[in-house]
C-alpha cells in the first residue's frame, strides 16, 4: 500500500471513530436522566432506619429473639434484622431474655422530635419498649423466659 493511501485509511478510520463518539455522547446527554429520588426509600433502608432507633435498648452483643407480626415478608425481615443488628445474634427460638418485634406493615406514628419509646412495665418484671414505628423491644424477666 502506498503511504498516501495508508494515510487516507487512517484518517477515514479516525473520522468514523470521532463521529461515533460524538453520536454516542449526544445520545447519552439527551437520554440520561439521573434521578436519585429512590435513594433511601427502599424497604431495606426504611427497615434499617426504624430499627436504628431501637439499637440503644438492645445489648451490644449476645443473642436476642426475633418476633414478627403477620407478614408475608417474615423471612425477609428476619434476615434483614440479622444483618442490621450484627454482631448481635438474632434467632427465632424461645430462650433469649431480650426480643425484638418487627411489624412490616406498621405505620410510623413516632414523633421525630421525641425519639424516646413508650415503656410498658408489667408485674412480672417484663418491660416493652414501643417505638411507635412497628418496632418493639421486649425485655423479659428472668423467671418469665421460655
Amino acid at each position: 500500500m502506498k503511504p498516501l493511501n495508508f494515510a487516507r485509511v487512517i484518517i477515514g478510520i479516525g473520522v468514523l471513530v470521532v463521529c461515533a463518539l460524538i453520536s454516542n455522547l449526544k445520545f447519552l446527554i439527551e437520554n440520561a436522566e439521573t434521578k436519585f429520588d429512590f435513594v433511601g426509600k427502599d424497604g431495606i433502608t426504611q427497615l434499617q432506619k426504624r430499627i436504628e432507633r431501637a439499637k440503644d435498648r438492645l445489648p451490644s452483643s449476645g443473642v436476642i429473639r426475633y418476633a414478627s407480626g403477620v407478614s408475608t415478608e417474615g423471612l425477609q425481615d428476619f434476615k434483614l434484622t440479622q444483618y442490621i443488628l450484627a454482631p448481635l445474634l438474632v434467632v427465632q427460638e424461645y430462650g433469649p431474655q431480650t426480643a425484638i418485634y418487627v411489624d412490616s406493615h406498621a405505620n410510623d406514628t413516632s414523633d421525630p422530635a421525641d425519639p424516646s419509646p413508650t415503656i410498658n412495665k408489667y408485674e412480672d418484671g417484663t418491660r416493652v419498649f414501643d417505638f411507635h414505628n412497628g418496632i418493639k423491644v421486649v425485655r423479659m424477666a428472668e423467671n418469665n423466659r421460655q
